[in-house]
């Protein structure tokens, strides 16, 4: 993500914050999910992705893409 501002809001979010940008968030990851056959439909793809959030497993796959391409 481009700015620091913008990284500093997605690490928010991924660490637990709610609001509308959060649940902006989630809703484009579940339709991404939908879209991407990972969901069976967009409300399905929006579970997974408050789940993925609420478990950390969202923000621990950030880590480990970063960790990756910055290696």
């Amino acid at each position: 993500i481009g700015t620091p501002k913008a990284r500093a809001a997605l690490m928010e979010i991924l660490e637990g914050k709610s609001g509308p940008h959060a649940n902006a968030v989630i809703f484009n990851s579940g339709a991404a999910l939908y879209v991407a056959g990972k969901a069976s439909s967009i409300g399905d793809g929006v579970s997974q992705a408050k789940s993925a959030i609420e478990s950390g497993r969202a923000l621990e796959t950030l880590r480990k893409f970063v960790e990756a391409t910055q290696g």
